[in-house]
């Protein structure tokens, strides 16, 4: 008679919350919707089961899926089978997650995709932390902005919702294609930071760039991408502007590089400036340093160097088969060097001009 009575309770309980569908928690309550429910106890604790389109809606989140488990006591849920969570402005996608609802947080596993206002978050696995409006990504980061054509890639990242911004570590790379020229632009650190609200940028330590046959290294690293021009900071290093030389190198405190329908405009080095070209054979150095040197060019061929501040050029010439040597030294406050078809033609000095020029042969 007991054992009948204590059946006939379950069932009304199980019959009770399948039609119910509501949980409650400590923030409110908590809704589930399927083909199938089962109620069951484990270790004095309800579960419930849930089979077929499954909806779960709690507040302002809601998840969907093709199966779920909800745990009374721990007050979380585990969804697996073409999980997704609409939350806001943002989607979360994955082979499963976990909800806990009282810790606001969602831990998603496998073929992550994230999707929030035009960009996409893809990652093994993800944690999205409500409160603290964050997501952390580990494992096969790749984070993309389609308007802006950038990828970043690495193997961790964490989201910051509220600022729009991501730090992105072990081994970050950056990808900037270009698809008019074909020149993309790739940058590598041990951190980048993608400011996607102010359009920017920051790659910090062990900063590599590269860009066709253009290279540049140094501790810092700023992209503004609505100017499109790249700031170098901290011992900045740029090798390899021009075809044409075995040896191209741009020193200074600060060198920008200015990108325009893809392709370099201009270059800036500001602060102990210096630059040096080899030529092909070798056999040629020039050499420039002042307070700031400029190249600018068109079509990306050198149009005009311009040197300023306590400016000096070099130029030496060496043949080894008559030991034929010649220098030519010029200063002045401002020397500037005009190019046609890659060919210097014409140098003007300015303030206080000074030249010398100097040669030798053996015969």
């Amino acid at each position: 008679m007991v054992r009948c009575i204590l059946c006939g309770f379950l069932c009304t309980l199980a019959l009770f919350f399948t039609l119910r569908g509501l949980w409650a928690t400590d923030n409110g309550e908590i809704s589930f919707f399927a083909d199938q429910t089962e109620v069951f106890f484990r270790d004095g604790s309800i579960v419930k089961r849930y089979d077929g389109n499954v909806t779960v809606a709690y507040k302002n989140m809601t998840l969907t899926a093709g199966k779920a488990v909800y745990y009374e006591t721990e007050k979380k849920v585990e969804l697996v089978g073409n999980v997704c969570v609409r939350d806001t402005s943002k989607t979360i996608e994955a082979d499963s997650i976990t909800y806990l609802v009282e810790e606001k947080k969602v831990i998603a596993n496998g073929h992550v995709l994230i999707q929030r206002k035009g960009q996409w978050l893809s990652s093994d696995r993800a944690v999205y932390l409500k409160a603290g409006n964050q997501i952390i990504a580990s494992g096969g980061v790749q984070l993309i902005d389609p308007t802006e054509q950038i990828t970043v890639t690495g193997g961790q990242a964490e989201y910051d919702l509220e600022t729009k911004a991501a730090v992105i570590t072990d081994h970050p790379k950056l990808l900037k294609a270009e698809t008019k020229r074909g020149k993309n632009l790739i940058v590598t650190a041990r951190q980048l930071e993608f400011h996607s609200e102010d359009k920017k940028v920051i790659a910090s330590q062990d900063v590599h760039i590269s860009r066709e046959r253009m290279n540049a290294i140094c501790g810092k690293m700023i992209y503004l991408q609505a100017e499109e021009r790249l700031i170098l900071q901290n011992t900045p290093e740029v090798i390899g502007l021009r075809s044409g030389a075995a040896e191209e190198i741009l020193k200074g405190d600060t060198i920008e590089i200015a990108i325009k329908d893809g392709q370099v405009n201009e270059v800036i080095v500001i602060g102990k400036a210096t630059g040096k070209t080899v030529g092909v054979d070798g056999g040629e150095v020039s050499e420039v340093s002042g307070q700031k040197v400029s190249l600018q060019f068109k079509d990306e061929e050198l149009q005009r160097i311009t040197v300023q501040g306590n400016a000096t050029s070099i130029y030496r010439f060496f043949r080894a088969e008559d030991s034929e040597r010649e220098i030519n030294e010029v200063s002045g406050d401002t020397v500037q060097f005009f190019f046609r078809e890659g060919e210097l033609y014409r140098v003007l000095v300015t303030g206080g001009a000074m030249g010398i020029y100097s040669s030798s042969s053996k015969f």
